[in-house]
């Protein structure tokens, strides 16, 4: 078995990239999306309004993209309160696979 490297780096645009080819797969398989991932919404000047640039996160597995994540420890856009009730979380939020 072949040991793989995994590696996680902070980089905008990566991330960004593995939104949108998670985007052509629910298109292709024909699931349904969200205004979330709408190819027009996954983009910088949309995203920002949410998240900032240094929250972005992409997964690397043989220097190839694998996964995104927007990793945001102070909850700033989205209300979680219907799924956290009254417990304050730190959250993840897992945003695609390449």
């Amino acid at each position: 078995m072949k040991n793989s490297s995994i590696k996680v780096i902070q980089d905008m645009e990566q991330a960004i990239s593995v939104m949108r080819n998670a985007n052509k797969w629910m298109k292709e398989k024909n699931i349904p999306i969200s205004k979330w991932w709408d190819l027009k919404n996954l983009n910088k000047d949309f995203l920002l309004q949410y998240a900032k640039q240094e929250e972005f996160y992409c997964v690397l597995v043989d220097s190839i993209q694998a996964a995104a994540a927007i990793l945001q420890i102070n909850q700033n856009s989205q209300d979680w309160k219907s799924v956290d009730k009254n417990n304050q979380k730190k959250r993840c939020t897992f945003i695609g696979c390449a």
